[in-house]
């Protein structure tokens, strides 16, 4: 019995969509919402037919089609914008790294654009607001003793967040775990030896 043999046959676009070709191939288009839209903008009901696969879209358009987008100026620009956004992103690197987080917010927002920073969560524990606004709370934590974290934001009457226990340090529950898996003390503290686990 001969292998059957599987093959890719994929479209000869014209020179002005053959950036199409390569957002197909490339993940991104699956969580890159205007990437989606240009091929959704290639034939909206197709788009829908085929899954929203950019790869079958390509196969199952109409020659007569491409050439009326090839046509467009519109719509080859927009792919060809979509090709150069790695130039794009590397150059908007270099020009936000000329400032600071807040200089940048402050002409951003100075402009009328809505623009907040973006901090670590260190950063957002020791901030003037969020303390202000009740939201960092200290606990006692095991072999830490004292700390703050940044709690939730929710404020709910009928069903209130109730801050868990504080996270273990490491090996803290190695015992317990290994209990209910059926090892004994034995073999727990043999583990124990050999460097397998950690615990007190």
């Amino acid at each position: 019995m001969r292998a059957i043999r599987r093959f890719t046959v994929r479209p000869v676009l014209p020179p002005e969509l053959s950036p199409l070709s390569d957002l197909a191939l490339n993940l991104r288009w699956s969580w890159h919402p205007p990437t989606q839209d240009v091929f959704s903008a290639v034939d909206p009901d197709l788009w829908e037919e085929t899954g929203r696969d950019p790869v079958r879209l390509l196969g199952a358009v109409s020659r007569e089609r491409f050439a009326a987008l090839a046509a467009d100026p519109r719509y080859g620009a927009a792919a060809s914008r979509e090709e150069s956004d790695g130039e794009l992103v590397a150059e908007l690197v270099r020009i936000f790294a000329l400032k600071n987080r807040r200089q940048w917010v402050g002409q951003l927002n100075a402009a009328g654009i809505s623009a907040i920073e973006n901090v670590d969560m260190l950063e957002l524990r020791d901030d003037p607001y969020v303390r202000r606004a009740g939201l960092v709370l200290t606990r006692e934590h095991p072999g830490r003793g004292r700390a703050d974290q940044v709690g939730t934001t929710a404020r709910l009457s009928g069903t209130p967040v109730r801050l868990g226990r504080a996270a273990p340090i490491l090996g803290a529950e190695t015992n317990e775990i290994l209990w209910q898996a059926g090892y004994t003390d034995g073999e727990i503290e043999a583990l124990k030896s050999a460097g397998v686990v950690s615990g007190p």
